[in-house]
C-alpha cells in the first residue's frame, strides 16, 4: 500500500460495532438478493456474471419487497449506507464483514456482492455518452452514482485497495461451490482495477449466449486457453465475414480501439469455460453440422491398440439412434452412446468399417432429417479433450496440447514425411509413428505430438496452430468437476509458447496475497514448466505468462491443487451407501442409501454388519476346473463400409480445387476461406504474410523459436492410482460420471473404465448404486476402516485423507509396524500395514477408524443365495433380437442359438446393441427375462445347473475362473478383500491350460461358502 493511500486510509477508524451497524438491514437483503438472482443454483455449468440489466433488478427488487421502478434506486441508497458513511467512502467495514465471512462462512454469499454491483453499474454507462464524461471515465461515473464529486480521491483509493480482494472472494466463493452457481469470470490482465466491473458488463447476456457459435465457425476447440492477442485476431476474421452472429452493439464496441482488449479479454475467459455445446437454434449453419472423429489410444507391455469411432454434437433430446449412409447407398442403423457436453460417438467395436469412416465422405442422420458429414483429409489432428478424456478432430494442431495425428501413407510416404519435417522442427521431442491395432492400413498414428512452433509457409495447413501464444496446463491428475481441479500429489505441467518473444518467463502466485511461490524461465520463446517440482500445498494460485517486452502479464491460468484432506463443498451432501442384503437379496449386487432402522445386515466398503443364516447344507468348491478347454469364440459383427469414393478423387489424392473469393484491392481479409468444387472440403488461409516476408524465400520453419532443448513428451502410461483414489477421496461421491472422468485419466478406453470400477468397487473403496438394469448410475467413498486379508496383512479401505495415511505412518513406525504403498501397475495398489497384531494395531489408529479382521469371510457371511438374487431381479418382457447367443456352463463359453424359448442366459443382438438377460423357469413360461450385466448373466446361468464356474486349489489356496467370468457384487469383494488384490490374468498350468481370472490367499472356507450360495 502506498503512502498516499495509506495518509487516506487513517481518516477513518472502524470498530466491530460499527461493521455490523453498516451490513445490518436493507444492504443484507439487497446482498441476498444479488446472490440469488445472478448466481442462483445451476443444472448446467455456465459463466456467471454480475450482469445488473433491467430483468435482474426488478427480480432482485421483488426479493427485498421494493416497487420495481425504485430498484435501482434502493440498491443504490442499501449500498452506500455500508460504503459511504457520514459521506465518505470507506470499504474497510466491508472489508472486516469479508474477513468475517472466510472465517466463519465461506459457501454463502460473500458480503460484497451488493457493492460490486453497483460498481458493475459504472461500468455498463461507459458505454455510454454522457457528454461531459469521456468514455474511459470510470471513476466520475461511480463518483455520480453514489453522489459524491467527480474527482474524489478516497473513492479511487479505497477502490483499488479492495477491488482485487473483493472480486477475488466472488470467484473464490464460486469455485468453492464446485461451479454449481456458476463459473467465475471476473479476471484482468491489464488495467487492474477498471478491467474487473468492465468483464461483468461489456458483453450482453445475448452475445454471450451466441459466443459458442462464433468459437464453432472459427474452429477453435473446447476449453482452449487463448492470449488476448490470438483471441483480437480470430476476432477481426470473424466480424468481416459475411455472417457474423454476434448484435450490432458487440460490433460497435469492437470498432472502438480502447475496448478491443476487454472484449478479446472477455471472450477468451468464455472460451476457456466452453465445453463443446451448441445452443439449441436456427443460427447454427449448415458448416456446424459437422461429424468427428474420436481416438482412444492404449499403450500396454503387448504394444499400442487404437480404437477410432465417429461423434458429433446434436439435441438435448437425442435417443442415441442414427442412420448412415453405407457404401451400397442404403442407410443403415447406428447407435451412438453419450459422452460429455452434447456428443454422441460410435461404440467401440460398432461394426463399422474403420478405414471407411477414413477414406469416405460419411454422412449421419439424427432425428429423421438433421444430416452431419464427415469429409476426409490426408492429414486429421485429434487434440486430446479433457472432458471427453479422449482425442477428438480439431480444423488445426493446437499449440502445447497434446495431440496425434492420423497420417494417410497409401501411395506413397510423401504426406507422412512432410509430417515428419514439421514436427522434428516444431514439436517437442518424444512424438511416435504407430501401426498400431485398429489403425487400418494405408494410414499410420503418430502420438505424443505436441507443437511448441508454427512451421513456415508451405507446411500442411492442418499443422499451422490457430495461435501464437498459449500456456496450457496439461498431465496430471484432474478432478473431475465443473471447475478445473487437480490432485495436489499430481499437479499439471505448465507448456508456455511466445513467438518471437525471446526470453519468456512463468510465475506462479499464490491466490490470495499473489505472493509470487516459483518462477521458471525459458529462452527461444517455449519452456516447460512441471509444477510439482514447486513442492505445492493444496490452495488455490494464478500462473502468468511474461514475455520481456511487457510488464503485464499476456495470459494468466487458474490452478487449484486439492486432496482428500479438503473435501469439496458437496462431500456432506453425498447420502451414505450400503449394500444392504438383509432387506433384499438384490443388496448383494447394488449399494443403497444407509438406513439406520431397516438396514441390520450390510456391507459398506470393507465392514460388514450382521450376517445371514442360510440354513443350507454346505457345499465343498470344485477343486479343479469344472469348465472345458473350448473358449467363447469372438463374436464378430457384420462390418459395414460407410460411404464411397472414386480412389483417383481429390478425397483420395488430395489435389482439391479451391474456389477462393477475388481480390478487388484495399485491406486484405485476415483469412481467405475457399471451398473444394469437387468434394466440398473447405479450409482456411491467413490473408497476410509474416512481417519481413514479403519478399524472401520460404523461411525455415519455426523460425525464432528452438524446440531441440525442451524435455521429451512422454507417452508411456502412468497409473497414478494414489492421485486417482484422492480425487475421489476429496469428492466423496456423486455421479458415475465422476468415476468414468477419473478413470480415463489413467487410460482412455471404455474397457478400462469398466475395470477400474469394478476394481475399486471389489476392494472396498466405493460403494455403487445400480439402476434396475445393473448400470452404474452413482458412487460414495466407503468407511475409514482398514481390513484384514487371510496372510494377516491390513489394507486401508474407504476414505482416507493424506494426513491420516501420514499420521498412521508415523504411528505404526513407532510400534514396530510398516505402511507401504504396493503398486500394481493396471490394476489398483493401495496402503497396506504389515507387522502389526490386531490389538496394536487398535491402539494406532484413532477409534473412528473401523478394524476389520478377516475382511472377506466377514463379507461372505452377508451373501444371500444366489437364486435369490435371480428371483429379486427386475422382469422385463422378452426382447427381440437379430442374433442370439446362450451361454454354456460346461464350456464356460457362449454359442449361437436359434431358440431363445428356455430358461438361461442370453447375449442377445440387435442391429448394433448387445444385450445380456437371464431367464429362469418362470420368465420361460412368462416370456420375460431380467436384464443383467455379462458377469452376473454366467454365474446365473451357472446357478440355474446346480454348480460354480470358479475351482480352487486346496494346497495352492487359490481360486480361479475363466475368463471372462468375474464374480459379480459382493461375491467378488469378499474373494478380492480375502486376498488382498484382484485377480491376475494367467493360464492354468496342467488339465486343459486355459486362461482364467486367478485369485491367491483365499482360504478353503471362503470357497466353500461361496459354493454353497451360488449354486443353491
Amino acid at each position: 500500500m502506498s503512502a498516499a493511500t495509506a495518509r487516506v486510509l487513517s481518516l477513518f477508524q472502524v470498530d466491530d460495532r460499527e461493521v455490523e451497524a453498516v451490513m445490518r438491514g436493507d444492504y443484507r437483503r439487497w446482498n441476498a438478493a444479488v446472490a440469488d438472482v445472478l448466481y442462483p443454483e445451476l443444472t448446467e455449468t455456465s459463466p456467471a456474471y454480475l450482469d445488473i440489466e433491467s430483468d435482474a433488478l426488478g427480480k432482485m427488487a421483488a426479493d427485498v419487497g421494493c416497487p420495481p421502478e425504485r430498484a435501482r434506486e434502493a440498491l443504490v441508497e442499501a449500498v452506500r449506507e455500508a460504503a459511504i458513511p457520514d459521506g465518505r467512502c470507506d470499504l474497510r467495514g466491508l472489508a472486516r464483514e469479508l474477513a468475517r465471512w472466510r472465517r466463519d462462512d465461506r459457501l454463502g454469499p460473500p458480503p460484497v456482492l451488493g457493492f460490486l454491483a453497483v460498481t458493475v453499474m459504472a461500468a455498463e454507462e461507459m458505454g455510454r455518452s454522457d457528454g461531459d464524461l469521456p468514455s474511459h471515465a470510470y471513476y466520475a461515473r461511480l463518483a455520480r452514482i453514489f453522489g459524491l464529486p467527480d474527482a474524489d480521491e478516497g473513492l479511487k483509493t479505497h477502490y483499488r485497495s479492495y477491488a482485487e480482494e473483493f472480486w477475488s472472494a466472488v470467484n473464490g466463493w464460486l469455485e468453492r461451490l464446485d461451479g454449481r452457481r456458476g463459473l467465475p469470470t471476473a479476471y484482468a490482465l491489464s488495467h487492474r482495477y477498471v478491467s474487473l466491473p468492465i468483464s461483468q458488463a461489456l458483453v450482453n447476456r445475448g452475445d454471450r449466449a451466441r459466443l459458442p457459435l462464433v468459437f464453432d465457425d472459427l474452429g477453435l476447440a473446447a476449453g482452449m486457453q487463448l492470449s488476448t492477442s490470438d483471441i483480437e485476431r480470430h476476432l477481426e476474421q470473424y466480424l468481416a465475414s459475411s455472417h457474423p452472429s454476434l448484435s450490432a452493439a458487440f460490433r460497435r464496441l469492437w470498432a472502438r480501439p480502447a475496448s478491443k482488449e476487454r472484449l478479446a479479454s472477455l471472450v477468451s475467459v468464455e472460451l476457456a469455460h466452453w465445453d463443446g455445446t451448441l445452443p439449441g437454434t436456427s443460427e447454427i449453419r449448415a458448416q456446424g453440422r459437422r461429424a468427428v472423429l474420436v481416438v482412444d489410444v492404449r499403450r500396454h507391455f503387448r504394444g499400442t491398440s487404437v480404437d477410432i469411432g465417429m461423434a458429433m454434437r446434436t439435441a438435448s433430446d437425442f435417443d442415441g439412434k442414427a442412420t448412415a449412409l453405407a457404401e451400397d447407398a442404403s442407410w443403415v442403423p447406428v447407435t451412438l452412446v453419450p459422452a460429455t457436453a452434447g456428443l454422441w460417438r460410435t461404440m467401440s467395436g460398432a461394426g463399422i468399417d474403420v478405414a471407411s469412416l477414413l477414406d469416405s465422405i460419411v454422412r449421419l442422420r439424427a432425428d429423421g432429417e438433421v444430416e452431419f458429414i464427415h469429409r476426409p483429409r490426408s492429414i486429421v489432428p485429434l487434440v486430446y479433450d479433457e472432458l471427453q478424456a479422449s482425442f477428438v478432430e480439431q480444423e488445426r494442431a493446437q499449440l502445447a496440447a497434446d495431440s496425434v495425428l492420423l497420417v494417410r501413407t497409401e501411395g506413397g510416404s510423401r504426406v507422412l514425411d512432410r509430417v515428419r519435417r514439421v514436427l522434428d522442427s516444431c514439436a517437442r521431442p518424444g512424438w511416435d509413428v504407430v501401426e498400431g491395432t485398429g489403425v487400418p492400413s494405408g494410414w499410420v498414428l503418430v502420438e505424443g505430438v505436441q507443437l511448441f512452433a508454427t512451421p513456415a509457409d508451405g507446411a500442411p495447413q492442418e499443422l499451422v496452430p490457430m495461435s501464437s501464444t498459449q500456456l496450457t496446463l496439461a498431465g496430471g491428475v484432474r478432478i473431475p468437476s465443473r471447475v478445473r481441479k487437480w490432485v495436489v500429489s499430481a499437479p499439471p505441467e505448465a507448456r508456455a509458447v511466445a513467438e518471437d518473444a525471446g526470453e519468456l518467463h512463468v510465475v506462479l502466485r499464490e491466490r490470495d496475497s499473489q505472493a509470487e511461490v516459483h518462477r521458471w524461465a525459458g529462452e527461444g520463446g517455449v519452456l516447460v514448466a512441471p509444477l510439482g517440482e514447486a513442492g505445492l500445498e493444496q490452495g488455490d494460485f494464478d500462473l502468468e505468462l511474461y514475455t520481456a517486452r511487457k510488464s503485464a502479464p499476456v495470459q494468466r491460468v487458474s490452478v487449484r491443487l486439492r486432496s482428500a484432506d479438503e473435501p469439496d463443498a458437496s462431500f456432506e451432501d453425498v447420502a451414505t451407501l450400503v449394500y444392504s442384503t438383509g432387506s433384499t437379496a438384490a443388496g448383494a449386487l447394488s449399494a443403497t442409501p444407509f438406513d439406520e432402522e431397516s438396514d441390520t445386515v450390510y456391507v459398506d466398503g470393507s465392514v460388514a454388519a450382521g450376517a445371514i443364516d442360510l440354513g443350507l447344507e454346505p457345499l465343498v468348491a470344485p477343486r479343479g476346473a469344472p469348465w472345458t478347454a473350448r473358449e467363447s469364440a469372438v463374436l464378430a459383427r457384420p462390418v459395414v463400409r460407410l460411404g464411397s469414393v472414386d480412389p483417383t478423387s481429390c478425397v483420395v489424392t488430395g489435389a482439391h480445387r479451391f474456389e477462393l473469393p477475388p481480390f478487388h484491392g484495399g485491406r486484405a481479409q485476415r483469412y481467405v476461406e475457399g471451398e473444394c468444387s469437387s468434394c466440398g472440403l473447405v479450409k482456411r488461409w491467413p490473408g497476410w504474410l509474416r512481417r519481413g516476408q514479403a519478399h524472401q524465400a520460404p523461411a525455415r520453419l519455426a523460425e525464432g523459436v528452438s524446440v531441440a532443448d525442451l524435455p521429451p513428451a512422454s507417452i508411456d502410461r502412468v497409473y497414478d492410482w494414489p492421485a486417482a483414489l484422492g480425487a475421489l477421496g476429496h469428492l466423496g461421491g456423486g455421479g458415475i460420471r465422476q468415476l468414468e472422468a477419473v478413470a480415463t485419466q489413467l487410460e482412455g478406453t471404455p474397457l478400462f473404465v469398466g475395470q477400474f470400477i469394478r476394481a475399486i468397487e471389489a476392494l472396498g473403496h466405493v460403494d455403487i448404486q445400480r439402476d434396475s438394469r445393473l448400470v452404474p448410475v452413482s458412487w460414495a467413498v466407503a468407511a475409514t476402516a482398514v481390513a484384514e486379508d487371510s496372510t494377516g496383512r491390513w489394507h486401508l479401505t474407504g476414505y482416507w485423507p493424506d494426513i491420516l495415511v501420514h499420521e498412521v505412518g508415523v504411528a505404526a513406525a513407532a510400534t514396530g509396524g510398516l505402511l507401504i504403498f504396493l503398486e500394481r501397475g493396471e490394476d489398483p495398489g493401495g496402503w497396506v500395514l504389515t507387522g502389526l497384531s490386531e490389538k496394536a494395531l487398535r491402539q494406532v489408529l484413532p477409534e473412528d477408524v473401523s478394524v476389520v479382521p478377516d475382511a472377506g469371510t466377514a463379507v461372505a457371511n452377508t451373501l444371500p443365495p444366489l437364486s435369490q438374487v435371480a428371483a429379486a431381479l427386475d422382469k422385463i418382457p422378452m426382447p427381440g433380437y437379430d442374433e442370439a447367443f446362450r451361454f454354456d456352463v460346461p464350456a464356460a463359453s457362449w454359442v449361437l442359438v436359434h431358440d431363445t424359448s428356455g430358461p438361461g442366459a442370453y447375449r442377445l443382438r440387435r442391429g448394433y446393441e448387445t444385450v445380456d438377460v437371464f431367464r429362469d423357469e418362470a420368465d420361460a413360461r412368462a416370456g420375460t427375462a431380467s436384464r443383467v450385466d455379462v458377469y452376473l448373466a454366467k454365474h446365473l446361468a451357472a446357478n440355474l445347473e446346480g454348480t460354480v464356474l470358479f475351482a480352487h486349489l486346496r494346497e495352492a489356496e487359490q481360486l480361479v475362473l475363466p475368463r471372462g467370468c468375474h464374480l459379480p457384487g459382493l461375491y467378488g469383494r469378499s474373494v478380492a478383500l480375502a486376498s488382498g488384490a484382484l485377480g491376475v490374468e494367467s493360464r492354468l498350468s496342467s488339465g486343459n491350460r486355459r486362461y482364467c481370472h486367478r485369485y491367491a490367499d483365499v482360504p478353503a472356507g471362503l470357497a466353500d461358502r461361496l459354493a454353497t450360495v451360488m449354486s443353491n
